[in-house]
Formats: C-alpha cells, sequence, structure tokens
C-alpha cells in the first residue's frame, strides 16, 4: 500500500498545478463553456479540486466501494429530474461513507469479488490519475482539435443520472464515427 504522505505530496502538486494553470486566467476565461453543458470551467476546476481532496489518504475496501456504487433499480432519470435542486447533489464521499445502498446490486458475489481483488492488488491510483494529470492533459492538450476520429463505442444506462441525456447528445460532434447503445 502507498503511504498517506505520497497521497498528500500527490494532492499538493495537483492543487499547485492547477493553481499555476489558472492564476492568470480573468473571471471571463473561468466563465468559457465546457464541452460539459452545465460546466465553466471554473466548475471543472472546483470538480478537479474537490475529488483531489476527497481521495488524498483515501484507500477504500473495494467491496464496500461496489457494494455502495454498482447498483441498479435505483432511482430512475425521469424520478431523478423531478427532484428539487438541493436533492440533486451527488457525493461520492457521502456515497462511500453510507453503510447501505438502495436498489439490487449490479454485480454477483463472484463478478464483485474478482473486481475487488483487482482493485485490492493494484490500488485506485491508476483509476484517479485522470484527475491528478489534469493540468498537464490541459497545457499538452492546448491547439489540439478536439475530435476523436477512429471508430468509438458508447454503452450507457438509459437511467443514469450521472451522464444525462444532454452530456451523451453534445459528445457526436466530436465523435462523429461514435456508435452508441443504452442499456
Amino acid at each position: 500500500m502507498t503511504s498517506l504522505a505520497v497521497y498528500i505530496e500527490a494532492h499538493r502538486t495537483a492543487l499547485a498545478e492547477i493553481n499555476d494553470l489558472i492564476a492568470d486566467c480573468s473571471d471571463e476565461q473561468l466563465a468559457v463553456q465546457s464541452l460539459c453543458p452545465d460546466w465553466d470551467v471554473k466548475a471543472c476546476i472546483a470538480h478537479a479540486v474537490s475529488i483531489e481532496k476527497a481521495l488524498t489518504g483515501w484507500e477504500p475496501d473495494p467491496e464496500h466501494l461496489f457494494d455502495m456504487l454498482m447498483r441498479k433499480n435505483q432511482v430512475s432519470r425521469a424520478e431523478f429530474e423531478r427532484l428539487p435542486p438541493e436533492k440533486k447533489v451527488l457525493s461520492l464521499k457521502a456515497t462511500f461513507e453510507r453503510s447501505e445502498s438502495s436498489g439490487e446490486p449490479l454485480l454477483n458475489d463472484e463478478e464483485r469479488a474478482y473486481y475487488a481483488a483487482a482493485f485490492r492488488r493494484t490500488g485506485f491510483t491508476g483509476a484517479i490519475n485522470w484527475y491528478r494529470n489534469w493540468s498537464a492533459n490541459w497545457r499538452r492538450m492546448e491547439g489540439v482539435a478536439q475530435l476523436v476520429k477512429v471508430p468509438a463505442l458508447f454503452i450507457g444506462a438509459e437511467d443514469d443520472v450521472i451522464i444525462s441525456p444532454e452530456n451523451i447528445e453534445n459528445m457526436k460532434p466530436f465523435v462523429p464515427n461514435l456508435e452508441m447503445h443504452m442499456l
């Protein structure tokens, strides 16, 4: 296992890089619309910072993680859309801290054990490194067309409350050869 000191240093580095990246940004630049329909640049930065804060020193129990996250038949997209805004806030940290979840397990016991063993062996660092490398990716991609030219497959869930139908539709101009399937 990685020591807490390594996570703390990664947290400090990530926040310093984000700070360096936005230090000279004007309010207008921070208000630029991102590829996510409801998020401007400032919201993307806040998301990256909050994820890093939540993950610093975090080494979750893989079985519990999958018990809380990998669920089906919880709330439909239509039910979610009818909720008041304050109920639509989804907290990753709060999800991990729960002892019970709604809906039914998505994975059977054998599948859950397989994935949990893989994450226990390799840790969660690989799964979260995209957030930790966010500012470097931003700099490297400057001037690069935001276009996926190879065939791509997107498989989503009709009742997914994280990725809205609008977000999925907004992928199409950036991924012209996109095959989509909703389950």
